[in-house]
């Protein structure tokens, strides 16, 4: 299994959840401690795409292949450009 067939499962979608979820807590708890930040956008950010990963990881669960998730809810930003 490469490693992209090993990221869209629903375990895979999960573990990048986490990383994305906690990665929110810590710049937030970090701030509460003093870090400077001009605007706090991107723990929102973070936590967003924490709930983005979860989600495909149910689509995937519930019998969405991982190349219809891909191709529906994918990031291609070069695709868009084009429309």
């Amino acid at each position: 299994m490469s490693e992209a067939q090993r990221d869209y499962t629903p375990f895979g979608f999960l573990t990048y959840a986490e990383s994305y979820g906690r990665s929110a807590f810590i710049v937030s708890s970090a701030i509460e401690n003093g870090a400077r930040m001009i605007w706090n956008v991107p723990i929102g950010t973070l936590a967003l795409h924490c709930v983005e990963l979860c989600l495909k990881g149910v689509l995937v669960k519930e019998g969405k292949t991982p190349e219809e998730v891909r191709r529906t809810y994918g990031h291609n930003i070069k695709e868009w450009r084009d429309h």
